[in-house]
């Protein structure tokens, strides 16, 4: 039995990896910095020219697919991580209620294994 996909839902790629959300995106982003630094602050060109380009690297490596799970973008990817390191880890450590619920189930199993070796060494006494 196969496996069935989530989405079926497929880019519209241009090219191998740059698909036509990407570039609609990079548009937008050169756009918004044309807008942003007009009326602002930025007085020189080339200044004007490193914001624009800096803000198109960071939306570029934000649209990268992330090195652990190609199904996301980079952006999810840091998302992810940044939420778990900062997620209080509760599960860790004796006072939670599933490591009692572990060592409760560990008590168990090892006292029916006692059990079954003293049974053991009953019937072997006996015959």
């Amino acid at each position: 039995m196969g496996l069935v996909p989530k989405s079926t839902k497929q880019e519209n790629k241009i090219h191998n990896s740059i698909s036509f959300f990407k570039i609609v995106g990079l548009i937008v982003t050169i756009v918004i910095c044309a807008v942003i630094i007009n009326p602002l602050f930025f007085e020189g060109v080339w200044s004007k020219l490193l914001f624009t380009l800096f803000s198109c690297a960071v939306y570029i490596v934000c649209v990268l697919k992330a090195p652990t799970d190609p199904t996301k973008l980079f952006i999810q990817g840091l998302k992810d991580w940044i939420f778990y390191a900062v997620q209080p880890k509760s599960i860790y450590g004796e006072s939670s209620e599933e490591y009692k619920e572990y060592r409760r189930r560990q008590e168990q199993s090892e006292a029916a294994k006692e059990r079954k070796q003293e049974k053991k060494a009953e019937k072997r006494r006996k015959s």
